[in-house]
């Protein structure tokens, strides 16, 4: 596994680590219900999106993974605190929402905020630039915040997950950055 910092043009402004193991990031944040997985943490500043890629290798042909992105949330609250967790695959994938699945709740998915589709339980994504996040805030409870992924490898030794903070597409935008966190948890492998 491997986190590339520099695979896109955004500018970085976190100076903290990109990834941890654990269910906390690095500020101590308790994320509800998370598992034990693969921290990503970041920083969005006010004028680029924070971004990275992990790169999953298996070093066998793999037909299916799955796993589930914990804390996958949205605020559209006040320029201080709004954010928008969302992720991408460079293979076939289908994001399901966990938990509450009504409407407002419900994923969608876009090349930008400005443009996303209807939103719905489940979308299908495929390719690094199309994106799937949450259709509205997320609840104070621990309902709202998990997703199921499922990959499409086809016999492929490896896949590629990009996550990004898209604070400054929202409206109002986001006055001062914002710090953000996924964790990757409960990876299952089929041959």
């Amino acid at each position: 596994m491997s986190v590339n910092s520099s695979a896109t043009t955004f500018s970085r402004t976190d100076a903290y680590g990109d990834f941890s193991i654990g269910t906390q990031p690095y500020n101590g944040f308790s994320i509800p219900g998370a598992q034990p997985g693969l921290v990503l943490a970041q920083a969005a500043s006010v004028s680029a999106p924070a971004q990275e890629e992990v790169t999953f290798n298996f070093g066998i042909p793999v037909q299916s993974v799955s796993f589930t992105i914990y804390d996958l949330t949205r605020t559209t609250g006040t320029a201080v605190s709004s954010y928008v967790d969302a992720v991408s695959f460079d293979k076939a994938a289908v994001v399901t929402a966990t938990d509450d699945t009504t409407a407002g709740s419900n994923l969608v998915k876009g090349t930008s905020l400005a443009t996303p589709s209807t939103g719905a339980s489940s979308q299908s994504i495929s390719g690094l630039g199309q994106y799937v996040w949450r259709g509205a805030n997320f609840p104070t409870a621990t309902g709202n915040r998990n997703v199921l992924v499922q990959l499409t490898m086809g016999g492929a030794t490896s896949f590629t997950m990009r996550y990004s903070g898209l604070a400054e597409y929202l409206n109002p935008p986001n006055a001062q950055g914002h710090q953000q966190w996924v964790v990757v948890g409960d990876l299952t492998i089929c041959q």
